[in-house]
């Protein structure tokens, strides 16, 4: 597998990130390696934050202290192709599986458990697939913009539709890219002008990208159905009723301007 980084100077004087940089080599799948990179932060019992796309563990920068501060440990992960970690140069290397593996190999060569998992956007699909297959390592689940979704009636006849809409879609300036993902809904999701821009932009990208994820993101937003393609991907979730009890260890809100986390409560044991 081809493998770049992120040099490390363009991290430096990151605002609100005092953070000590971790690293864990990990199985790629492929015979070799990745380097991920991680925050470990605090004593006790411990909260595993994930975060999602296009973001790294940048985003629990202000969430780390409250959580620290009452007493928790706070592991926060970069996935891999996101901020310090590794970044395969093949796209086809992002897949849903792979994130799985990857993060499966995390937990496991640090020996977590008894974990409070937060899952935030795509984090919350790899995660909670996660707890699905180690149920015995997670004590509670914290869901922020994210889920597992069920896919119950979905149309079928709604996805060639919806590949129309996609292929018609200009790919788009940055700038003029991340308006329109700011900006009403107009005739068609958001999300589709980063899918076109990604693809016709970028080298590599950080996490596969297709109709599926963005729709499945905008669903509660819009009244334009998923399609048919979404419940094939569903089945790769096992289902939630093998999850533990859920329990919130505090509460937090989604702040939808800088796509991030903000504390609003203390934690309490």
């Amino acid at each position: 597998m081809q493998v770049i980084r992120t040099p490390e100077e363009r991290f430096e004087n990151l605002k609100n990130y005092p953070f000590e940089a971790n690293y864990v080599e990990l199985p790629a799948g492929d015979g070799t390696e990745l380097r991920m990179h991680y925050l470990d932060e605090g004593q006790g019992e411990i909260i595993l934050c994930m975060h999602g796309q296009p973001s790294w563990s940048y985003l629990y920068r202000k969430m780390i202290p409250v959580f620290v501060e009452a007493g928790y440990r706070v592991i926060a992960p970069d996935l891999i192709g996101f901020g310090k970690s590794d970044k395969p140069v093949n796209r086809g290397d992002y897949t849903y599986a792979s994130h799985v593996f990857w993060m499966k190999g995390f937990i496991e060569s640090l020996n977590l458990t008894g974990m409070t998992i937060i899952g935030q956007d795509w984090g919350s699909l790899i995660g909670f697939r996660l707890v699905a297959e180690n149920v015995d390592r997670f004590a509670r689940v914290v869901a922020s913009n994210g889920g597992l979704p069920d896919a119950k009636g979905i149309p079928d006849e709604m996805a060639p539709h919806l590949n129309e809409l996609l292929a018609s879609t200009p790919a788009l300036p940055a700038g003029e890219m991340f308006a329109r993902l700011s900006g009403p809904m107009e005739d068609r999701p958001q999300f589709m002008y980063w899918v076109r821009h990604t693809g016709a932009h970028l080298s590599t990208i950080v996490m596969t990208t297709s109709i599926v994820p963005g729709l499945r993101r905008f669903r509660r937003k819009t009244t334009l159905p998923v399609p048919g393609s979404f419940r094939r991907l569903c089945r790769l979730f096992l289902t939630t009723r093998q999850f533990p009890p859920t329990g919130l260890p505090g509460r937090c809100s989604k702040n939808s301007k800088s796509h991030g986390l903000q504390p609003t409560g203390t934690l309490t044991r």
